[in-house]
């Protein structure tokens, strides 16, 4: 079991090392045509969305996915509802697709690398919303 949580510890470090230095883009999966097109992962989503086994629903707004040689790479920010406390529990699920026709898989526990992939989706974020870029040019702008 050491084994698996270094391979999932070294692959969680380099898709953050080639997503700072910008050797892989990101994607939201919200309204991409890729997980519209994509039936193994949109049976994938429908299991967490109608499922009764499942409390926890994928965030589509705030989960990304990326494209690495034949297959993918996601992240997925799931979120768990308790009607009683009108409350949100979020986590993070690291999930590859070795290639688009075959299965999505977790390959962690859910809890597990919560800061290291709140990291990466940081950096994610600031990929996708161009933040760093736009920072730049404000600092850059003249009259």
């Amino acid at each position: 079991m050491q084994a698996d949580k270094t391979r999932e510890i070294l692959l969680i470090e380099k898709l953050a090392m080639r997503t700072t230095n910008g050797q892989i883009k990101w994607n939201r999966l919200y309204n991409s045509d890729y997980s519209h097109e994509n039936k193994l992962l949109q049976s994938y989503i429908e299991d967490y969305h109608m499922s009764n086994y499942s409390q926890f629903k994928i965030d589509m707004l705030s989960s990304y996915y990326t494209k690495i040689k034949n297959g993918y790479v996601f992240i997925f920010t799931l979120t768990q509802t308790d009607s009683q406390l009108s409350s949100h529990t979020k986590t993070n699920m690291l999930a590859v697709q070795s290639r688009r026709d075959t299965r999505v898989v977790e390959i962690h526990g859910k809890g597990e690398f919560q800061s290291e992939l709140a990291r990466i989706i940081n950096l994610i974020e600031r990929q996708i919303d161009g933040v760093d870029s736009f920072i730049e040019e404000i600092i850059n702008y003249t009259d």
